[in-house]
């Protein structure tokens, strides 16, 4: 299939137990001999939530006790920091133009990881499509502490999903 293809083609696999399989590798080794740019990246799984009919549902249901309750002071102590803004980027120039601060914060995030987002490849990608996807198939959210950015969201919709990742935060703010 991805011989007779054109363009770029991303793969999402999931739930897949590679300890005792050879799918990722196999199929990097099929797509090398096939003179394919190939890039695997093994993410770690993410919990689905369903989110119900609004937030105090969501998370009362859950979230245990102790849990809401370092919510809340967590929120606390973030009002106390500056102003907060939540923006939905749907520029592509925006976009562009925010794409310096987003590897910034994950420079300063992933000092000791390696992190799969900061590889000159994964970067040129990442910079090339993101801006291209804003404002039709991708969403593009930032938080901003006092106008800068301290937290991005990346998400794309599927049917009734919405399946998101948040490439970075600010390492400042990570015990709230």
């Amino acid at each position: 299939h991805f011989e007779g293809s054109r363009g770029s083609s991303l793969l999402h696999l999931h739930d897949l137990n590679d300890r005792f399989s050879r799918c990722f590798d196999s199929l990097q080794e099929a797509l090398g001999q096939a003179r394919c740019r190939v890039s695997v990246f093994k993410l770690y799984p993410c919990p689905l939530a369903s989110l119900g009919d609004s937030w105090h549902d969501f998370l009362r249901h859950q979230r245990d006790k102790k849990s809401r309750y370092n919510l809340r002071r967590s929120e606390k102590q973030l009002t106390t920091l500056g102003a907060w803004g939540f923006r939905e980027i749907d520029e592509p120039e925006e976009a562009r133009r925010l794409m310096p601060q987003l590897e910034r914060l994950q420079e300063e995030r992933f000092q000791e990881t390696v992190h799969p987002l900061l590889q000159e490849e994964s970067r040129s990608f990442l910079r090339q499509a993101l801006p291209k996807g804003v404002g039709s198939r991708v969403s593009l959210s930032v938080l901003e502490l006092d106008g800068v950015p301290v937290s991005f969201l990346i998400g794309f919709r599927m049917g009734e999903v919405f399946v998101d990742y948040a490439p970075t935060f600010d390492p400042a703010l990570a015990a709230l």
